[in-house]
């Protein structure tokens, strides 16, 4: 069973529309064969961040649907509470219903300090792309 990866809505915007490291990191999930791990809420976020800040076309929106098509959707029922922001409280729950290896985000306030929520480790685009080249 291949190991598991939670993707933050940041990186996964900086992906679709910039490209750079964070689409380094997805591509080194893909190519890794690892299991890239959404939840409704985490779809949700990302094509209203797209549509809304980013005025994204429907071209990129059905990019994106395309990428989580071919990855696994977990249905989130637990609850966990991160003081520090609870607006990534989701992020860490998802990590918690997949089981989780990573989570990359590019959160430098609230997660990338924490490194670690129970098994996953917390990991930015570079660090997660370093990682995957040594393994």
């Amino acid at each position: 069973m291949p190991d598991k990866v939670v993707v933050d809505t940041n990186v996964l915007l900086s992906a679709l529309l910039f490209g750079g490291t964070p689409l380094e990191a997805i591509n080194s999930i893909l190519d890794a064969g690892l299991e890239w791990c959404f939840s409704e809420e985490l779809i949700i976020e990302v094509i209203r961040k797209l549509r809304t800040k980013f005025a994204a076309d429907d071209d990129t929106i059905l990019f994106f649907k395309q990428w989580v098509g071919q990855e696994s959707v977990y249905n989130v029922k637990r609850t966990v509470v991160f003081d520090p922001d609870p607006a990534d409280a989701y992020l860490l729950a998802l990590c918690e219903t997949c089981g989780a290896s990573w989570l990359i985000t590019g959160d430098k306030k609230h997660l990338l300090p924490i490194h670690k929520w129970k098994q996953t480790r917390i990991l930015s685009p570079a660090e997660f792309v370093a990682v995957n080249k040594q393994e």
